[in-house]
């Protein structure tokens, strides 16, 4: 669910796999979207034009595999990595319908798929520094920051409060978070037992 693309040549191109393992065919579209991700984490997507999708649509038969061939087609120079969406979603179209039994009404059962896509090249790198540690009652708000050319995801690394690294259920909020290039972001964990004012909370490579 996540593809790397160059700018040209023929990693220009990637190739997914869609496989329905289910019991009836479903209808699908398939959007390039631009990716913004505000400071609390809040995902921000609009159309781009920056990538060609085909088929845009495609109906997958029941047991059937189709391929999905996505070309970016946007500006050959940037200065760092851009990152995108690739959104596939389920049409509301020979979708296998079940009554409510309360109500008797049918609903529509549609998922949606969502993809990394990056535009990037050799020499890239993240950057990602902890900017501020800030109490909030039981919690501490940290930030983060990217002042590299590549995003960075806060996994890479070990949280550690003086000489000793916090424990898996403090900073599991943190695992999942990603930091665009240029980005920020801030994120809540419990506040450890044994930090006070004078506690410093600090970044170490894995």
């Amino acid at each position: 669910m996540v593809q790397t693309f160059s700018s040209e040549g023929k990693d220009a191109t990637k190739t997914f796999l869609i496989t329905n393992d289910g019991k009836e065919s479903i209808s699908l579209e398939v959007v390039a979207t631009t990716r913004l991700i505000a400071v609390d984490g809040k995902e921000e997507r609009n159309e781009s034009e920056h990538f060609m999708v085909y088929p845009p649509q495609l109906t997958v038969k029941a047991g059937e595999r189709r391929s999905l061939r996505v070309s970016y087609v946007g500006p050959k120079e940037t200065q760092q990595e851009v990152p995108y969406r690739l959104v596939v979603r389920q049409l509301p179209v020979n979708v296998d319908k079940k009554k409510d039994k309360k109500s008797g009404a049918q609903i529509d059962f549609m998922f949606e798929y969502i993809a990394s896509l990056y535009v990037s090249k050799d020499g890239f790198k993240p950057n990602v520094t902890l900017d501020k540690v800030e109490e909030k009652g039981k919690q501490l708000e940290l930030t983060f920051s990217n002042k590299g050319s590549k995003h960075g995801l806060l996994k890479d690394f070990d949280f550690m409060l003086g000489d000793s690294s916090l424990s898996e259920d403090i900073i599991k909020p943190l695992l999942g978070v990603n930091v665009l290039p240029g980005g920020k972001r801030s994120v809540l964990i419990s506040k450890p037992k044994n930090f006070s004012k004078n506690s410093q909370i600090h970044l170490k490579k894995k």
